[in-house]
């Protein structure tokens, strides 16, 4: 028996006459069901994680800072992760592989290891999951920002500032973090290239803190005493500056160090302590509040929009005793002082 739909004034409606009824009120219900769907985003906050290089930073908290203040004007909210050492590079990389499986909106990456994370970072993306790199980059094609100070003119700012305070002469302990990171690299060739312009400047050694300021003072100990005629130190980022810096306090205390000469990059508490005493005669400061901010900034356009900015210089600037307290300098020198 076939069966037919009738109404109850007996007109038939026939299958096709029901199908265009259907697209009618499709039709005009569809600016409101996507005004509902695009409320309902709006109203939800961005899922935006962000993995650093280790957590234990005065420069990664700082970074940090920055990532939640962005949070709170462009609606997102931010999750922050890394190992408690620089080094503990396999750590960030099971990090991001939970990430991945969490499948946050974007994944903001300060990483550790230039090539060692690119696999890693190639999956989220391959995931859909935007990454944008922070501080440091990675070997990987698709990522959709890079924020980050220029950081070969960063080594070439202090290595010109060294050579000029010294006259064009002197006898260096270079004292870099960790080998394999993009930030080292390019901080170290650029200090190199500066320094090849003076003929008077000697490179005793290149040395690797690994972030770890006990093990960056232990080589500036052990090398000025094989090699009494280094008489200049100079640390590429807040570790290695530290630990040099608590180096030549021992040896002043051992009457062993006052022809030594300390230059460094960025500027923590510690630091601020040893340029203002005199230890440390110059450093270059990066904007870590900035990196943070323009990440959550950037992901949060990409999200909206499918657009970012593919490279972001954030400043940095030569500090010394004599500029540490020029108010054009307050926020890059105090960062987290209102």
């Amino acid at each position: 028996m076939k069966m037919k739909l009738y109404r109850t004034d007996k007109t038939v409606r026939s299958p096709m006459r029901n199908v265009l009824c259907c697209l009618a009120v499709l039709i005009i219900l569809l600016p409101s069901i996507v005004s509902v769907g695009c409320t309902a985003r709006q109203n939800t906050p961005w899922d935006i994680a962000v993995l650093v290089k280790t957590r234990e930073s005065d420069f990664f908290q700082t970074v940090r800072t920055g990532a939640e203040a962005a949070s709170k004007e462009f609606n997102a909210t931010i999750s922050f992760y890394g190992p408690e050492k620089e080094n503990e590079i396999d750590e960030q990389i099971e990090m991001l592989e939970q990430l991945i499986e969490r499948k946050p909106d974007a994944i903001l990456l300060a990483a550790a290891d230039y090539y060692k994370l690119a696999d890693t970072v190639k999956k989220a993306i391959a995931y859909g999951i935007p990454v944008i790199t922070i501080d440091s980059g990675v070997d990987a094609t698709g990522v959709s920002s890079v924020i980050e100070t220029d950081n070969i003119a960063v080594g070439a700012k202090i290595g010109n500032a060294m050579a000029e305070a010294v006259g064009g002469r002197g006898k260096v302990l270079l004292v870099n973090f960790v080998a394999g990171t993009s930030t080292a690299e390019a901080r170290q060739q650029g200090f190199l290239e500066a320094v090849s312009a003076y003929n008077g400047i000697e490179i005793a050694d290149i040395v690797y803190s690994n972030s770890q300021e006990s093990l960056a003072r232990e080589l500036v100990l052990d090398y000025v005493a094989k090699d009494p005629e280094i008489n200049v130190v100079v640390g590429l980022n807040a570790h290695s500056t530290i630990g040099a810096g608590r180096a030549i306090l021992d040896l002043q205390q051992a009457d062993t160090a006052s022809k030594i000469r300390l230059f460094g990059v960025d500027l923590t508490p510690e630091e601020v302590l040893h340029l203002d005493r005199g230890t440390l005669e110059a450093t270059v400061i990066q904007n870590p509040y900035a990196m943070g901010y323009f990440g959550v900034q950037q992901a949060v356009g990409l999200l909206q929009t499918s657009k970012a900015e593919p490279l972001i210089y954030t400043d940095s600037v030569l500090i010394n005793r004599e500029n540490m307290y020029a108010p054009e300098n307050q926020k890059l020198v105090f960062p987290l002082v209102e």
